[in-house]
């Protein structure tokens, strides 16, 4: 088990030489590169953590019989055992891209904060939906992997940053540099021609914002035009072809999503 105890500081005085300076980008790089590693071994622990939940519930799926039957031969709990080895492999996935990332020289900040959200949310998922309600009420027995173990397997959710405030930091860390490379020039030239609520069908508006709204067009026109395109897959068993497909494309079309989002 892990037993954490609160430090308090009174009266800690920093040297101002001790400050660090990234030389791009603000304390929030800084804070975020200290994070990435914790982020990646947080999901590589769950994914051997759900690995060991899987090692309870199939011989025990085994033995615990319902209606003349072991409680494995039924599809619900056939389901739970196919979506926790689902979520084990991605969780696999997730470490190796992060890892190579990380041992190639990039920084990897979103990539290790998808990697941190996703494990810690799936193995709450397979702890509590899977893991627990298979095993039923003996998940409270003393001495049961499950009881003891139960805070182990929800605390990860706030460790290294709470899921959904470091999904609301990715999210602005995602659109940052678009949106000081586009949005910004639009949002001066708004205020200079003292526009609240611009309209596009009203042509004065659009004189206004003819020059700033120039890049931005561009911009829209070639990923309009990008989208048109399929993306080229390596080499690869057809069984996994489609679902690479489908992932290549949600992300081809994420761009517009994304500054859709933004407007």
């Amino acid at each position: 088990h892990t037993y954490n105890r609160g430090i308090v500081f009174r009266d800690f005085r920093v040297p101002a030489a001790n400050l660090l300076e990234p030389i791009r980008g603000n304390g929030l790089t800084i804070a975020y590169h200290g994070l990435n590693l914790g982020r990646v071994s947080l999901c590589a622990n769950a994914a051997g953590t759900m690995r060991l939940m899987m090692a309870s519930m199939i011989p025990w799926a085994k033995f615990r019989s319902t209606y003349g039957e072991p409680i494995a031969s039924r599809e619900l709990v056939e389901r739970r055992l196919g979506r926790l080895a689902g979520l084990i492999v991605a969780c696999d996935a997730l470490v190796a891209w992060c890892s190579q990332l990380i041992d190639a020289g990039y920084r990897g900040e979103m990539e290790c904060i998808v990697a941190k959200i996703f494990g810690s949310e799936a193995q709450k998922e397979a702890a509590i939906e899977f893991y627990m309600k298979t095993h039923g009420g003996r998940s409270f027995l003393h001495g049961h992997m499950f009881g003891d173990n139960v805070h182990e397997y929800l605390a990860p959710c706030i460790y290294e940053g709470e899921g959904e405030m470091l999904g609301m930091a990715f999210f602005k860390s995602l659109v940052k540099a678009h949106g000081v490379q586009y949005f910004e020039s639009i949002g001066k030239a708004l205020q200079a021609a003292g526009i609240r609520k611009p309209n596009p069908l009203n042509p004065a508006h659009m004189w206004a914002l003819k020059g700033a709204m120039a890049p931005y067009a561009r911009w829209l026109m070639s990923q309009y035009i990008r989208g048109g395109s399929s993306p080229t897959l390596p080499p690869m068993p057809d069984r996994l072809r489609k679902h690479a497909q489908f992932a290549a494309e949600q992300l081809q079309a994420s761009p517009l999503e994304i500054s859709g989002v933004m407007r």
